[in-house]
């Protein structure tokens, strides 16, 4: 069997749990010890620094600071019955194109075929998800509305969100056939999860299309309030999706 490296790049809050998830259950997979690895995100970008792993987190400090060990670590993870490994950390959404390029050429040099998935969500939706997340984890005080109005355009939410930069630098990287897109709003119907699994070459799962993972609730709706400032200033990533998936317009109610 071919090895098949699955590089999940994001974006945050667009189902990359549920990805994880549905991959990770196949019989022909092994994604390791951890969900969301942080290698490349803590060496590239400064909003997540705090991804550096100290020497006790063993495993992470290996990945990020030995030449050759990222690449050897999901190759030992595959086997004769095992050929699907991967590292599905939304963050690597903004990593810079020499970042994807050391990528592709170690996975590639251990002998996989790289396949790079990308999922999307209306950005407002995914900002706001994002800041219902942080209240869940009990990292802020401050409600979703004054969370959400202080946070959408900061660094660390808009380089999550700026779909264009992310989508621009992948296909300067990778063949157009080796990049999976897919739209969260639609992402589980069992149509588009058997795409999914032909592209990943895993077999197809239907019942999983009915499962969600690590979703944030609306307990209310005041965050609303912001939904058209916050498409303003994400408004070329809204045009650059319409133009490239034109069915965002209605999916995600432009």
């Amino acid at each position: 069997m071919k090895k098949t490296f699955i590089l999940g790049v994001g974006a945050q809050k667009s189902g990359t749990s549920w990805l994880y998830r549905y991959l990770s259950t196949q019989k022909n997979s092994n994604f390791g010890a951890l969900k969301e690895y942080h290698i490349w995100d803590a060496l590239y970008i400064k909003e997540c620094r705090n991804f550096i792993a100290p020497l006790e987190d063993a495993l992470r400090y290996k990945l990020q600071n030995i030449d050759g060990a990222y690449e050897l670590y999901f190759d030992s993870l595959t086997s004769d019955n095992t050929n699907i490994t991967g590292d599905i950390t939304p963050s690597y959404s903004g990593l810079p194109l020499s970042a994807f390029e050391k990528i592709r050429k170690k996975i590639e040099s251990a002998g996989f075929d790289i396949k790079v998935i990308f999922l999307m969500r209306d950005p407002f939706e995914r900002c706001w998800s994002a800041v219902r997340m942080a209240r869940r984890n009990g990292s802020t005080e401050f409600s979703e509305l004054e969370l959400l109005r202080n946070s959408y355009n900061s660094e660390q939410f808009f380089f999550r969100t700026n779909y264009k930069a992310t989508i621009e630098t992948l296909e300067s990287v990778f063949e157009s056939k080796k990049i999976y897109y897919g739209i969260y709003e639609e992402l589980f119907s069992s149509e588009n999860v058997k795409a999914l699994s032909d592209y990943c070459c895993c077999p197809f799962q239907p019942d999983f299309a009915k499962k969600k993972f690590n979703v944030s609730p609306k307990l209310n709706d005041e965050a609303s309030t912001l939904k058209g400032e916050i498409q303003n200033y994400y408004a070329e990533v809204y045009e650059f999706c319409e133009d490239r998936f034109p069915k965002t317009r209605f999916l995600w109610g432009q």
